[in-house]
């Protein structure tokens, strides 16, 4: 299973998933502006947050997803 994201304005930064508690369950940093997280490697299914930051660390988007 996979989560596309396409940024119109970046293309640097950090992508972070954290579960409906607020726990961060990966992170992983891109370089273009389309960015990929593979959801295989997470611990269960649910509703998770994508939060995504710039380079400078400030915060761009967050994103609902679930995983089913």
């Amino acid at each position: 299973t996979l989560f596309r994201s396409t940024l119109t304005s970046h293309s640097n930064g950090q992508i972070i998933l954290a579960d409906i508690l607020g726990k961060e369950v990966l992170s992983k940093s891109f370089t273009s502006n389309e960015v990929q997280l593979y959801l295989k490697s997470l611990e269960s299914k649910g509703t998770y947050f994508a939060k995504v930051l710039d380079s400078d660390g400030n915060v761009i988007a967050i994103k609902k997803l679930i995983y089913q």
